[in-house]
């Protein structure tokens, strides 16, 4: 079985894929499109063209659906995994009518539609595609990576079990809305001196974070870490007390659930994608832009004393069982070479 990946990043979660299709002993190869060549069309289907005559796979699995689906649809008509990233039906498709005929297209020509959120399964149905094509399942976790034991960054960061660390670890992008997040941990600070504030990533609004935390007075107690590589993840949210994503559009957050794994208390925007993993067995929900919300889930984590009744410690158990039973990444790259087949399968009925 040779099969073609085609993307527009190789960012962590294609890498997830990728090794994915060579655990099971498939031949593959990868094609990252160009910014230029997803702006220009007839450019990007040259690419995909060169790609396919060359190395002539039997599948080839295209995302996200807008641009990368779109194009891949365009060029390719054999078996086809079409994968959502989340984004691009929860946003992108409605951003113009061009945006919302070419997810139309792509799914049209998908022979299996990848998405990983009850929510994204219901907008992809919606959009026209046959329930039986979706497959759905999380973008799972190595759980032997993420466990609440093993080495934090709290030494090398001068902090010590006195302080009580809250973390996001999500891109500084709009889509993530971390201003909330500052604001936030600025309201909920403001009665704590022990809170400390720690941003990893970064992103286009990466300055104007800054200049918040400066506006806020809160510039010493928040550290901004920049871009981190996979491996450091686990030691940044063993850091944690409390992690917070303040997400305006997700699937399911690989992030939240490796805080979840890593037993760290989260509390996150309230938005179908998170809603999904965080119940009140497992965490905490705050309306979505909503700071001063964010900064009482914070002081209930901080207090113990949860609105629902159940304690931080059953919380956290709950959360690591939950991502045990139901995200697993080990167990999922093993079928996909079930899902291989079942796209030659549907494309050939």
């Amino acid at each position: 079985m040779k099969v073609l990946y085609v993307s527009r990043s190789r960012s962590v979660h294609d890498e997830r894929f990728i090794e994915a299709w060579r655990s099971q002993g498939v031949e593959l190869d990868v094609l990252t499109l160009a910014s230029s060549e997803l702006e220009d069309e007839a450019a990007g289907r040259n690419a995909i063209d060169e790609t396919v005559a060359r190395f002539r796979p039997d599948v080839v699995q295209a995302g996200p659906i807008v641009d990368v689906g779109h194009l891949v649809a365009s060029a390719w008509r054999g078996p086809f995994i079409l994968t959502s990233w989340g984004f691009d039906l929860m946003e992108e498709v409605d951003r113009s009518d061009r945006h919302f005929r070419q997810a139309q297209v792509a799914l049209s020509a998908a022979s299996v539609l990848f998405t990983d959120n009850d929510i994204v399964t219901e907008q992809a149905v919606g959009l026209g595609i046959a329930p039986d094509a979706v497959v759905q399942f999380p973008w799972g976790i190595n759980l032997d990576s993420f466990t609440p034991e093993g080495p934090s960054l709290r030494a090398s960061l001068g902090w010590d079990g006195s302080n009580w660390v809250v973390g996001c670890t999500r891109r500084h992008e709009e889509y993530y809305d971390v201003r909330t997040v500052v604001a936030g941990f600025s309201a909920f600070a403001a009665d704590h001196p022990q809170a400390r504030l720690l941003l990893a990533g970064g992103g286009s609004l990466t300055p104007n974070l800054k200049a918040q935390v400066r506006e806020l007075g809160i510039e010493d107690r928040t550290v901004f870490l920049g871009e981190t590589g996979h491996e450091q993840l686990g030691p940044i949210y063993r850091t944690l007390d409390a992690y917070v994503s303040a997400s305006t559009v997700d699937g399911t957050s690989v992030s939240l659930l490796e805080a979840m794994a890593c037993r760290v208390p989260v509390s996150v925007s309230d938005i179908p994608g998170n809603r999904q993993w965080v119940t009140p067995e497992t965490g905490l929900l705050f309306p979505v832009g909503d700071a001063e919300a964010l900064a009482d889930a914070l002081g209930q984590l901080f207090c113990g004393s949860i609105t629902s009744a159940t304690g931080v410690e059953t919380l956290v158990a709950n959360a690591r069982s939950a991502v045990e039973r139901e995200a697993n990444w080990e167990v999922t790259r093993q079928r996909f070479s079930e899902f291989a087949d079942l796209a030659v399968s549907r494309h050939s009925a």
